[in-house]
């Protein structure tokens, strides 16, 4: 009899813990933002978007400002460090079928390193 209580206790404990696991486990934690050091292109591209190079990123990667970016026209042709996220490709540029990119950089931050960039981008088109 003793054996069979300690045994219904024992099961009853467990019961409650898995429900709390599961719930923990459902939580994403916030995507930790990236670091990106290079060059943003002089011009815009089609879509109106400065375009991102760098050894690792040489064909380039659309940048696309979050509400709280500064402007980003104002480091055209530097080099910069920026911080942000990876995102998908926008819908627009899917709908559109125009110039697409195959990475998109959500900036949150651009720290200006220098007027010049060490390489030519050469990846935007005139508006």
């Amino acid at each position: 009899m003793n054996r069979l209580l300690l045994l219904a206790a024992v099961l009853l404990g467990f019961s409650f813990s898995v429900p709390a696991q599961n719930a923990a486990s459902n939580k994403s934690a916030p995507a930790k933002s990236i670091e990106l050091t290079g060059c943003v292109s002089a011009l815009v591209n089609s879509e109106g978007n400065y375009i991102f190079t760098n050894g690792r990123y040489k064909k380039g990667v659309e940048l696309i400002p979050n509400a709280s970016t500064e402007d980003i026209s104002t480091h055209a042709g530097h080099e910069v460090q920026l911080t942000g996220n990876w995102i998908s490709q926008p819908a627009a540029s899917k709908k559109a079928g125009i110039q697409k990119y195959e990475r998109y950089f959500e900036v949150a931050s651009i720290q200006h390193l220098s007027d010049t960039c060490p390489t030519t981008s050469g990846t935007a088109t005139p508006k």
